[in-house]
Protein backbone atom coordinates (compact mmCIF):
# COMPACT_ATOMS: atom_id res chain seq x y z
CA UNK A 1 0.00 0.00 0.00
CA UNK A 2 2.40 2.68 -0.94
CA UNK A 3 0.91 6.01 -0.52
CA UNK A 4 -0.72 4.98 2.89
CA UNK A 5 1.95 5.42 5.02
CA UNK A 6 2.74 9.25 4.98
CA UNK A 7 0.65 11.10 7.53
CA UNK A 8 -0.92 13.37 4.72
CA UNK A 9 -2.81 10.19 3.01
CA UNK A 10 -5.62 10.05 6.01
CA UNK A 11 -5.76 14.00 6.50
CA UNK A 12 -9.09 13.61 8.75
CA UNK A 13 -8.77 16.87 10.82
CA UNK A 14 -8.16 19.00 7.18
CA UNK A 15 -11.25 17.74 6.28
CA UNK A 16 -13.26 18.30 9.92
CA UNK A 17 -11.29 22.37 9.52
CA UNK A 18 -12.41 22.97 5.67
CA UNK A 19 -16.08 21.53 6.63
CA UNK A 20 -16.19 23.89 9.16
CA UNK A 21 -15.34 26.66 7.54
CA UNK A 22 -17.71 26.10 4.57
CA UNK A 23 -20.33 25.33 7.41
CA UNK A 24 -19.32 28.79 8.77
CA UNK A 25 -19.65 30.91 5.38
CA UNK A 26 -22.79 29.05 4.48
CA UNK A 27 -24.31 29.97 7.71
CA UNK A 28 -23.58 33.40 6.35
CA UNK A 29 -24.98 32.93 3.65
CA UNK A 30 -28.33 31.88 4.91
CA UNK A 31 -28.75 34.15 7.43
CA UNK A 32 -29.00 37.00 4.73
CA UNK A 33 -25.52 38.17 5.85
CA UNK A 34 -24.50 37.96 1.91
CA UNK A 35 -26.98 36.65 -0.54
CA UNK A 36 -26.56 33.63 -2.37
CA UNK A 37 -25.07 35.85 -5.89
CA UNK A 38 -22.51 37.53 -4.07
CA UNK A 39 -18.83 36.34 -4.45
CA UNK A 40 -19.39 35.00 -0.72
CA UNK A 41 -21.75 32.76 -1.61
CA UNK A 42 -19.18 31.23 -4.52
CA UNK A 43 -16.30 31.40 -2.24
CA UNK A 44 -18.52 29.39 0.57
CA UNK A 45 -19.88 26.80 -2.35
CA UNK A 46 -16.63 26.16 -3.78
CA UNK A 47 -15.01 25.37 -0.06
CA UNK A 48 -17.90 22.95 0.69
CA UNK A 49 -17.12 20.82 -2.76
CA UNK A 50 -13.41 21.07 -1.10
CA UNK A 51 -14.65 19.43 1.70
CA UNK A 52 -17.01 16.91 -0.35
CA UNK A 53 -14.13 15.99 -2.44
CA UNK A 54 -11.84 15.88 0.58
CA UNK A 55 -14.39 13.77 2.58
CA UNK A 56 -14.53 11.07 -0.31
CA UNK A 57 -10.81 10.38 -0.45
CA UNK A 58 -10.64 9.85 3.26
CA UNK A 59 -13.21 7.62 2.84
CA UNK A 60 -11.66 5.09 0.13
CA UNK A 61 -8.57 5.05 2.14
CA UNK A 62 -10.27 4.67 5.02
CA UNK A 63 -12.30 1.64 3.50
CA UNK A 64 -9.25 0.52 2.03
CA UNK A 65 -7.33 0.39 5.21
CA UNK A 66 -10.39 -1.24 7.32
CA UNK A 67 -12.59 -2.64 4.80
CA UNK A 68 -13.20 -6.27 4.09
CA UNK A 69 -9.43 -8.27 2.90
CA UNK A 70 -9.54 -9.04 -0.56
CA UNK A 71 -9.51 -13.52 -0.78
CA UNK A 72 -5.58 -13.24 -2.36
CA UNK A 73 -4.76 -11.16 0.78
CA UNK A 74 -1.53 -12.56 1.86
CA UNK A 75 -0.48 -12.84 5.85
CA UNK A 76 2.27 -9.77 5.38
CA UNK A 77 -1.08 -7.37 3.39
CA UNK A 78 -3.10 -8.01 5.95
CA UNK A 79 -0.65 -7.02 8.82
CA UNK A 80 0.63 -3.91 7.01
CA UNK A 81 -2.79 -2.84 6.97
CA UNK A 82 -3.15 -3.08 10.88
CA UNK A 83 -0.20 -1.28 11.60
CA UNK A 84 -0.96 1.58 8.95
CA UNK A 85 -4.10 1.68 10.63
CA UNK A 86 -2.55 1.56 14.13
CA UNK A 87 -0.22 5.03 13.11
CA UNK A 88 -2.57 6.36 11.93
CA UNK A 89 -4.23 5.90 15.27
CA UNK A 90 -7.74 5.00 13.38
CA UNK A 91 -8.52 2.00 15.52
CA UNK A 92 -8.92 1.60 19.18
CA UNK A 93 -8.60 -1.10 21.84
CA UNK A 94 -11.05 -1.23 24.34
CA UNK A 95 -13.63 -3.90 24.43
CA UNK A 96 -16.10 -2.02 26.91
CA UNK A 97 -18.01 0.84 26.57
CA UNK A 98 -16.42 2.65 29.53
CA UNK A 99 -12.86 1.48 27.77
CA UNK A 100 -13.88 3.08 24.94
CA UNK A 101 -15.41 6.42 26.23
CA UNK A 102 -12.00 6.88 28.14
CA UNK A 103 -10.00 5.63 24.90
CA UNK A 104 -11.60 7.69 22.49
CA UNK A 105 -12.70 10.84 24.93
CA UNK A 106 -9.01 11.28 25.17
CA UNK A 107 -7.72 10.87 21.63
CA UNK A 108 -7.04 14.79 20.62
CA UNK A 109 -8.47 15.01 17.36
CA UNK A 110 -12.20 13.67 19.09
CA UNK A 111 -11.29 16.09 21.65
CA UNK A 112 -11.19 18.92 18.91
CA UNK A 113 -14.40 17.89 17.02
CA UNK A 114 -16.89 16.57 19.11
CA UNK A 115 -17.88 17.02 22.89
CA UNK A 116 -17.98 14.41 25.70
CA UNK A 117 -21.34 14.47 25.64
CA UNK A 118 -21.52 14.00 21.69
CA UNK A 119 -18.74 11.15 22.11
CA UNK A 120 -21.08 9.36 25.03
CA UNK A 121 -23.49 9.74 22.74
CA UNK A 122 -22.23 8.68 19.92
CA UNK A 123 -20.46 5.73 21.07
CA UNK A 124 -23.42 4.44 22.98
CA UNK A 125 -25.45 4.47 19.50
CA UNK A 126 -22.87 2.59 17.68
CA UNK A 127 -21.62 0.22 20.51
CA UNK A 128 -24.58 -2.75 19.71
CA UNK A 129 -24.31 -2.22 16.13
CA UNK A 130 -20.55 -2.41 15.87
CA UNK A 131 -20.23 -5.04 17.57
CA UNK A 132 -22.18 -7.42 15.90
CA UNK A 133 -22.32 -8.65 12.15
CA UNK A 134 -19.07 -7.88 10.17
CA UNK A 135 -18.15 -5.05 11.78
CA UNK A 136 -15.51 -4.69 13.74
CA UNK A 137 -15.51 -3.02 17.62
CA UNK A 138 -12.04 -1.29 17.20
CA UNK A 139 -13.18 0.37 13.65
CA UNK A 140 -15.68 2.88 16.13
CA UNK A 141 -13.94 5.70 16.67
CA UNK A 142 -13.32 5.99 12.28
CA UNK A 143 -17.41 5.96 12.53
CA UNK A 144 -17.78 8.60 15.01
CA UNK A 145 -15.48 10.99 13.25
CA UNK A 146 -16.74 10.30 9.71
CA UNK A 147 -20.17 10.26 10.94
CA UNK A 148 -19.63 13.67 12.78
CA UNK A 149 -17.93 15.14 9.19
CA UNK A 150 -20.66 14.17 7.84
CA UNK A 151 -23.52 15.78 9.29
CA UNK A 152 -21.20 19.12 9.39
CA UNK A 153 -21.43 18.59 5.53
CA UNK A 154 -25.06 17.72 4.93
CA UNK A 155 -25.77 21.02 7.27
CA UNK A 156 -23.95 22.92 4.34
CA UNK A 157 -25.87 21.43 1.78
CA UNK A 158 -29.05 22.41 3.54
CA UNK A 159 -28.06 25.59 4.15
CA UNK A 160 -26.51 25.52 0.52
CA UNK A 161 -30.31 24.99 -0.39
CA UNK A 162 -31.38 27.74 1.47
CA UNK A 163 -29.47 30.35 0.76
CA UNK A 164 -30.24 29.93 -3.29
CA UNK A 165 -33.86 29.33 -2.59
CA UNK A 166 -33.67 33.06 -1.15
Amino acid sequence: MPGLRDKEAIDIKHCFELAREALTMMRSCASGGAGATTGEFYRARAKLREAWSHFQEALAVIQKLLGPLPAYATPEFKAMRQQTAAEHRLTVKGMTLEELKDEVGTDPLVQTVMSPNEVAEGLSRHFVIQRTGKRKLEHIKVRLLLDKLKSYLAEADRLEKKALGR
